[in-house]
């Protein structure tokens, strides 16, 4: 404890008391001895003072003592609701992430639904549906004009080479070759004989 600190005490506790000598009755030492004579000064300075100043003075001590108290039940309670004030805000933070996720979901369906409208009211495939361009269906309607006016095949039948080229039809036969040959030889050693044999 410092000096100062033992002269403030010292001007309230009563005069012959060693509560401040340290360590109950022992020899005091210098330090001790001249916060004492400090602390007497202090009381014949507090005993100077006019009536009301004294309790003026112990109100604002006792004020004091009351508030640091009052702090110190007060400072657990302040950690928790700082804790519980991180929380909430983390838990809003994640809330507010997760609706701006789903509205962007949202969003992209109610978008994918209007291009396939579009492109069904159009008559396009799939394929063209995919790269048309536009947020409104206004502009959606408009890209897809473009795509049919730009890609579509001339309509006298001619082509050309802008026109989409297309997998050839196939056609197809039977696997088994010639009906008619089949049915003639059923016999397996005349069949056998056809066949060439190496040596």
């Amino acid at each position: 404890m410092s000096a100062r600190h033992r002269t403030t005490i010292a001007a309230f506790l009563p005069e012959g008391s060693d509560e401040l000598a340290g360590g109950g009755g022992a020899a005091p030492d210098a330090a001790a001895q001249a916060a004492a004579a400090e602390a007497a000064t202090a009381k014949k300075a507090h005993d100077d003072l006019p009536q009301w100043a004294r309790d003026s003075l112990k109100d604002a001590n006792d004020q004091a003592a009351k508030a640091r108290i009052r702090i110190k039940e007060l400072e657990p309670l302040a950690a928790e609701a700082k804790t519980l004030k991180d929380a909430q805000l983390s838990e809003t933070e994640r809330t507010t992430k997760q609706r701006d996720d789903a509205t962007a979901r949202a969003d992209a369906a109610d978008h994918r639904v209007l291009v396939l409208e579009v492109a069904s009211a159009k008559g396009l495939t799939p394929a063209q549906a995919k790269r048309l361009q536009g947020k409104t269906k206004e502009e959606l309607e408009a890209d897809a004009d473009d795509l049919l006016a730009n890609f579509a095949p001339p309509a006298d039948g001619t082509k050309d080479a802008t026109t989409l080229r297309r997998r050839p039809a196939e056609t197809l036969r039977p696997g088994g070759g010639n009906t008619a040959d089949a049915a003639e030889e059923t016999d397996p050693i005349k069949l056998a004989s056809k066949v060439q044999r190496r040596y």
